[in-house]
């Protein structure tokens, strides 16, 4: 939350210098460890940040507004705001808010906000307070979720660089000895070896010039283990959003254990939505913009591919018993 100061901007989107030049193969920034763990962290932070932006839904939310924007504020800020100018009725927007500091009338009595100032991408502002608009907490904490987000994503690329290594190790490397001078046949042999050849041909000195053993590094290999680890860290990811997710375990659950497991990420999910839906109450309550379409926030689902798929089936179950193959019963849906 920011009090006294200018609005802290969040990323917009866009390409790295890194995602730019990609990890083409066989190019400097191919092996370049830098480049890839920078990658590695972007990939796993977008798609968390993808998670967090679509979980809430809004309805009827002014066409003035960016919801996109609110939640982007909501998820790095932990506050945003939706107020109109009061120059300008009904003009509502959903923008970042900073609150006054260093006086006494600036909040009330349990520490809630009475004036604050809305900001926009492009520098603009207007001031605001209950009498034209409202603050959103994103949760009770009235923190911002995105340390958390960025800690676990940070384990996440350890654990990937880890599974990296482990694997490396079980690659045992052949030592190849021989005179100086033969490093010219040692090489060839080599290449012919790595290429699958079936047979390398050679003089009667062959076996006597080189010799080869196998540099075992004894290190156990942890997939199972490391890859569990990894799941289970996705876990914390999906639970810290609200997003419901088991924990990863190979033996089967019993269905109280399930519904145990899942009761913290649903009160983590009603920690979001009751923060949300308090603002949604105090505006349809208050302006009489949001009386006959009143403000909501749901748990975001895709109704509408459930509905297609719905009456997809519907139709095709009334064709198959007309036996035309035309579309004269769906006409009846």
């Amino acid at each position: 939350m920011s009090k006294g100061s200018g609005p802290i901007k969040p990323p917009l989107g866009g390409l790295t210098d890194e995602f730019r030049r990609g990890l083409k193969w066989n190019t400097n920034y191919y092996w370049d460890s830098a480049s890839y763990n920078a990658q590695a962290y972007d990939m796993i932070r977008g798609e968390a940040i993808s998670m967090a932006l679509t979980r809430y839904h809004w309805v009827n939310l002014p066409p003035t507004c960016d919801e996109r924007f609110l939640e982007l504020t909501l998820l790095y800020q932990g506050v945003a705001t939706i107020a109109t100018p009061l120059t300008k009725p009904d003009d509502w927007r959903s923008l970042q808010c900073v609150f006054q500091s260093g006086t006494r009338t600036a909040y009330d009595m349990y520490g809630n906000p009475i004036l604050w100032k809305a900001f926009g991408w492009n520098g603009a502002e207007f001031a605001a307070s209950k009498a034209n608009g409202i603050f959103i907490w994103d949760n009770k904490r009235r923190m911002p979720v995105m340390p958390r987000i960025d800690i676990l994503c940070r384990e996440l690329v350890d654990i990937l660089k880890t599974m990296q290594q482990n694997r490396g190790h079980q690659k045992l490397p052949v030592i190849i000895t021989g005179p100086q001078e033969k490093d010219f046949d040692r090489t060839q042999m080599v290449k012919q070896i790595e290429g699958g050849e079936l047979f390398i041909i050679g003089n009667d000195s062959l076996n006597k010039s080189f010799q080869a053993e196998t540099l075992d590094t004894q290190v156990p290999y942890l997939g199972n283990e490391l890859w569990a680890t990894y799941m289970n860290v996705w876990n914390s990811l999906y639970e810290a959003l609200g997003i419901r997710n088991l924990p990863f375990k190979a033996e089967r659950r019993i269905e109280d254990e399930v519904e145990s497991q899942s009761d913290p990420t649903n009160l983590i999910a009603l920690d979001g939505l009751s923060e949300r839906r308090a603002a949604c109450k105090y505006l349809n309550e208050n302006f009489a913009y949001f009386k006959e379409k009143p403000l909501d926030v749901v748990w975001r689902s895709d109704t509408e591919t459930a509905n297609y798929d719905l009456a997809h089936d519907v139709t095709k179950l009334l064709n198959t018993v007309d036996g035309d193959g035309d579309d004269t019963n769906a006409d009846r849906l």
